[in-house]
């Protein structure tokens, strides 16, 4: 008996582990929605964010370029505006987009993930918070100006 039920948890074991690494190669690629609507399961808000934080330009320019049905917002259309968003301020320029999904994108989405955890969030919520911190690189620093 103990052999069978030894074997049932490694069973059991690998199979969480096999998840895990599913979960995280979805992550790492910026395909998290994706990977939980193809389960049928609830996608968290903050995986919006997630296409954005992780495309290189050309998947971002795709997602962009795509047409959401506004009669059914969720992630995907959340994802649309916010991959236009990160457009108008990397352009075409991929070093750029690089910089900005390492030091202000994926750390957002590590936020985002966090605090969703302890409030309930909407996309809304996700796309107002990328909004602001993408305003913030396009605006002047406070306080002492020109050189004073």
């Amino acid at each position: 008996m103990r052999v069978l039920h030894g074997l049932r948890r490694r069973q059991e074991s690998s199979q969480g582990e096999r998840t895990l690494i599913r979960e995280t190669e979805a992550f790492l690629s910026g395909r998290f929605a994706e990977h939980f609507a193809g389960k049928r399961q609830l996608v968290p808000a903050w995986a919006a964010l997630n296409p954005v934080a992780h495309a290189d330009l050309g998947r971002l320019q795709a997602l962009a370029a795509t047409s959401p049905d506004p009669r059914r917002p969720g992630p995907g259309t959340a994802a649309h505006i916010l991959a236009r968003e990160v457009l108008d301020v990397v352009e075409d320029d991929e070093a750029l987009l690089a910089a900005v999904q390492r030091f202000v994108l994926r750390p957002l989405e590590l936020r985002l993930i966090e605090e969703s955890s302890r409030i309930r969030m909407s996309e809304y919520d996700v796309v107002t918070s990328t909004r602001s911190v993408l305003r913030a690189l396009h605006e002047p620093p406070q306080g002492r100006c020109c050189g004073a």
